[in-house]
């Protein structure tokens, strides 16, 4: 096969996979304009809105090799290029649309039950909301800045020295140290927070941060429930921060499967081994479901372990008392001499000898 005929092939491939990716971006055009948000959860609108990034990261990869390769047809490349972008911001622009519109709606209802509450019509209070806390670990960073954010920094009934005193009280150790110098005044807050970003809000190092607790994932000593679901729920969560981080997850199959499989106990390891079919590089998705599986099949084997015994033990201690029982109404002489039966001095030893059931016992000395 000649080079024109491997770029042909090539070209092929990458408008077949093209061709799937904008398939992709219809059906989603398809559900958003037939979407009814009085009727359908407003949350299959949020999932998809996620997805929505990753489906052009993919289509701006494929049709940026198309554009290198196809150098004689390069405006009709670029007009599939400008129709995908067309239809994608269209799309994202109506899904904000939509959600922000829900939104409204439900502030408005909030406002509303709020007044009626304080006009005395309230029937139960929501509980009181606790401030997040952050100790220094750059994976938290985001998730407590943003509830933060949330709850005092976008909240203008607070002055500034006010915030600083709640930012000052939500953090610790390491996190606490950066800002703990800085006197807490108006002018300063925004120093403080500054401070924080600088340290904290650095996509790299959160990055690297997750890799590395996938690397030192916790091992599987013995073949249990507990510690199966401890490996798989340490993987999945640290692989899902990644993925909401935009890396390519679902290209690392290679060393996920290897971190993971190195984490198994002999047992489960070999387990997974038997279910290979060929010689073909597994995916970490059928790994992830054969731990889930296998996590079940431990627990429920435990719990039918679990009852077996307790009716073991009910049944033997039933054995036992009725034989202790059926021994003390029919013995009573050998009770006695089995509990003294022998009674030991300076020169003799006296044993206490049975004589039969209707006679005592007598003693006899011996040396």
């Amino acid at each position: 096969m000649g080079l024109d005929d491997i770029m042909l092939a090539q070209v092929k491939e990458l408008r077949k996979k093209r061709g799937i990716i904008k398939a992709s971006l219809t059906r989603m055009k398809n559900f958003v304009e037939g979407f009814d948000p009085t009727v359908d959860a407003i949350s299959l609108l949020e999932f998809r809105q996620e997805e929505l990034p990753r489906l052009n990261q993919k289509f701006d990869d494929i049709q940026t090799q198309l554009e290198l390769i196809v150098v004689d047809d390069v405006d009709k490349e670029e007009e599939e290029r400008d129709r995908f972008e067309f239809d994608y911001f269209n799309i994202r622009s109506n899904i904000q649309e939509i959600v922000n519109a829900k939104k409204s709606v439900n502030s408005s209802c909030h406002n509303s039950t709020f007044n009626n509450m304080s006009a005395g019509h309230s029937r139960a209070q929501l509980p009181i909301i606790t401030l997040p806390t952050f100790d220094g670990d750059i994976q938290d960073w985001e998730s407590f800045f943003d509830c933060f954010r949330a709850m005092i920094h976008d909240d203008g009934r607070f002055t500034p020295a006010q915030k600083f005193y709640y930012l000052r009280s939500s953090i610790s150790g390491p996190a606490l140290d950066l800002i703990k110098s800085i006197p807490m005044t108006d002018a300063n807050y925004e120093v403080a927070i500054e401070r924080l970003k600088q340290r904290y809000d650095n996509r790299s190092l959160v990055i690297q941060s997750h890799i590395r607790s996938l690397l030192e994932s916790p091992y599987v000593e013995q073949p249990t429930a507990k510690e199966l679901q401890a490996l798989h729920a340490h993987v999945s969560a640290h692989v899902a921060a990644l993925r909401v981080l935009n890396q390519p997850t679902e290209h690392w199959d290679a060393w996920l499967v290897t971190i993971i499989v190195s984490r198994l106990d002999a047992a489960t390891s070999h387990g997974w081994q038997l279910r290979q079919q060929n010689t073909q590089l597994p995916k970490y998705c059928d790994l992830e479901k054969f731990l889930s599986s296998r996590c079940v099949a431990f627990e429920s084997s435990e719990a039918a372990s679990g009852s077996k015994g307790d009716i073991k033990t009910n049944s033997s201690s039933e054995t036992t008392k009725k034989s202790s029982v059926k021994r003390s109404s029919t013995e009573p002489r050998r009770a006695f001499v089995a509990a003294a039966d022998i009674v030991s001095c300076h020169v003799y030893s006296w044993v206490l000898v049975p004589l039969g059931y209707n006679h005592g016992p007598y003693i006899s000395a011996v040396r």
